[in-house]
Parts: structure tokens; C-alpha cells; sequence
């Protein structure tokens, strides 16, 4: 076996897309199990749109198989990404695979939308929390409950 593997299920959910803008949660690991499809289903958000912003917040481990999807979509992708995530660890190992100058990092979605220059897709300015309704990620305590049985949909990938 190669790599550092997790158990857990990895769970992607799209937020708001319009002809700008594509939003992507990672709900669970990046590792050797997931990191496949993580980046085909970034290749297929992606391929609607100019940005792709990666939300890694509940992101609960990045491996290097997980690095190697973003150095990958980093070259390959037609659009612009944007990386959200305030994590130390995280920024490290961006840092040392090389990617701190490539893939543009933020604090907060409405950040790396309003940095990109990219159009709110609440409209108007950025507001600096989620609009009600609106294209926000599913609260923490909703994610590990639903997503591991696919009720909110994206890519579920359960270890045998």
C-alpha cells in the first residue's frame, strides 16, 4: 500500500454555479482514495465555468495524492481556482509542493469571489457571511450525518 489512506467518505457538494463561477465543498479526506474524484469531479464543475473555488474548510486531511489533484488541476484546467482555507497545516504543504504562487488561497468564499474579480453570485457587493438560502455549505453538524448516506448528493467514496 502507498500513501495514507482514511476510512472515511469524501463528499463533494457544488454550491452556486452560474456562467462565472463554480463553488465546491470537500466535506471529508483528500488522500489516495479520494483524490480521483475529487479532480474528476473539479474537472466537471470546472468545465462550466471561469473560476472554480475549492472550499477546504471541512477538509479533514490532505495527502500528497490529494496535492497532486491540485498540482493537475492547477496545469489542466481551462478556468481560474481559487483555494479556501484558513488551515496552517494545509498552507504548509501548499507551500512546500510548490503551489503557494499558482493556486491564490482566502480566508472566506466571499474573499477569494470578490479578489477573483469574478461576479458575486448573490449580487451587489459581497456580503461578508452567506446570504439565507443561498448557495452556502450544509452546516457542520448536517454534513457527517446526511452526506455519508448520499442524501445531499456529490461523490461519496466509502472505503471497502
Amino acid at each position: 500500500m502507498s500513501g495514507v489512506q482514511s476510512s472515511a467518505p469524501l463528499t463533494l457538494v457544488t454550491g452556486h454555479e452560474d456562467a462565472h463561477t463554480s463553488i465546491l465543498w470537500v466535506v471529508g479526506p483528500l488522500d489516495d482514495l479520494t483524490a480521483d474524484s475529487f479532480e474528476t469531479e473539479c474537472k466537471r464543475v470546472a468545465s462550466r465555468s471561469r473560476l472554480l473555488v475549492i472550499e477546504l474548510s471541512s477538509c479533514s486531511f490532505l495527502s500528497a495524492a490529494g496535492l497532486r489533484a491540485f498540482v493537475r488541476l492547477q496545469r489542466g484546467l481551462p478556468g481560474a481556482i481559487a483555494l479556501v482555507t484558513a488551515d496552517a497545516h494545509f498552507e504548509m504543504l501548499f507551500r512546500l509542493a510548490g503551489l503557494e504562487r499558482r493556486l491564490p488561497r482566502f480566508a472566506k468564499v466571499t474573499e477569494a469571489l470578490a479578489t477573483a474579480g469574478a461576479p458575486h453570485p448573490w449580487g451587489g457587493s459581497a456580503p461578508t457571511e452567506h446570504a439565507p438560502g443561498r448557495s452556502q455549505p450544509p452546516p457542520p453538524e448536517v454534513s457527517h450525518a446526511r452526506f455519508e448516506h448520499g442524501i445531499l448528493g456529490g461523490v461519496s467514496n466509502h472505503a471497502a
